[in-house]
């Protein structure tokens, strides 16, 4: 008879899911259990917003390719440590 050892395999197969998103795009990310943490920096700030704009083109694409989405309403911008 077989029995379950009461391992579950989902939280390793997510992370294997999401694990290529920071080579999607130039962003630095940081993967957490159910959040990511996206960060580019750039000296000239017109240059800083043409990059984000592209990258985060990048980024949605590649979640609606693997069938995931972004909540925005949970989604901040920080500039200088402050909220945009």
């Amino acid at each position: 008879m077989w029995r379950s050892t009461g391992f579950h395999p989902w939280p390793i197969i997510f992370i294997m899911y999401v694990n290529d998103l920071p080579k999607c795009s130039s962003f630095s990310a940081k993967l957490y259990v159910d959040d990511t943490y996206l960060r580019l920096a750039h000296s000239d700030i017109k240059e800083l917003k043409l990059t984000v704009n592209n990258e985060l083109i990048k980024v949605d694409e590649w979640m609606r390719l693997n069938k995931l989405s972004i909540n925005y309403a949970k989604s901040m911008l920080f500039s200088n440590g402050k909220i945009i």
